[in-house]
């Protein structure tokens, strides 16, 4: 999420400033009033521009999501096979007695 461009710490950093300098926008007046709209229309340009970097990072976490899902879902899948053929092949090496001797109860 840091690394993906800056694109959080530069929202905590705008977010943390007031917003563009509109504290007591209520005393502006005349030309003023376009000024407060000119910096009313910025602020609102920067956050679009913020939720489309954030929604573009939460579209690739999703397909990282989803390519780790498969990876994780391809690794289960060798490990159960690996499993059951490591089962299999272990009975078939064995002769008889070795199964005996593999199989022998703990107090012997």
């Amino acid at each position: 999420m840091f690394v993906r461009g800056g694109v959080f710490l530069s929202w905590i950093l705008f977010s943390a400033k007031t917003p563009l300098g509109l504290e007591g926008a209520g005393r502006y007046e005349g030309n003023m009033n376009e000024d407060r709209l000119t910096r009313l229309e910025t602020l609102i340009s920067h956050q679009e521009k913020q939720i489309e970097d954030l929604s573009e990072i939460v579209r690739l976490q999703s397909n990282d999501i989803k390519g780790l899902m498969l990876r994780l879902e391809r690794t289960q899948k060798k490990l159960l096979d690996l499993e059951v053929f490591g089962a299999e092949g272990q009975e078939e090496s064995l002769t008889p007695t070795e199964q005996a001797a593999r199989d022998k109860p703990p107090h012997y």
